[in-house]
């Protein structure tokens, strides 16, 4: 039994370290500006660019985030995926950023359309929307989820 219990812990470690990279992540795609040359980032990386931590590409373009509005499925999938949070917490983060002086919560969109149209119209753009959502003048790329 031991020895049976052990094998299964070391499988659903083997499994935890697993990285998954795909345009396609739980039914969401991140999508930036077909000018930006970016193909891939990191989870970390996008979080910290949809919470301004991170304010420039590398190649020194301002980076230029859009949200969903609060009440928005998909954003509540991508909280919980991305930044590994609820949308009640990124919420409270944004009012002390507020309440502080330090900064405001980027652009929210009521729809996806309103999305693609802010990232298609921003060369430093970046956002999400849904895996089905029709894109038409913006990149998806890929995400890297460890």
């Amino acid at each position: 039994m031991g020895k049976y219990l052990i094998g299964l812990l070391a499988a659903g470690s083997m499994l935890a370290m697993v990285s998954l990279s795909a345009t396609e992540v739980d039914g969401l795609q991140v999508i930036v500006n077909p000018a930006n040359p970016v193909k891939s980032l990191p989870r970390e990386e996008v979080s910290a660019f949809l919470l301004k931590k991170r304010t420039r590409w590398d190649n020194g373009e301002p980076v230029m985030p859009i949200d969903l509005i609060r009440e928005s499925p998909i954003r509540e999938s991508f909280c919980k995926l991305i930044h590994r949070r609820s949308v009640k917490n990124i919420e409270t983060y944004w009012n002390r950023k507020i309440f502080t002086g330090d900064d405001v919560p980027p652009p929210r969109a009521q729809s996806e359309r309103e999305v693609i149209e802010y990232v298609a119209g921003h060369p430093g753009a970046i956002g999400y929307v849904s895996a089905s959502a029709p894109l038409s003048g913006v990149k998806p790329i890929e995400v890297e989820i460890e």
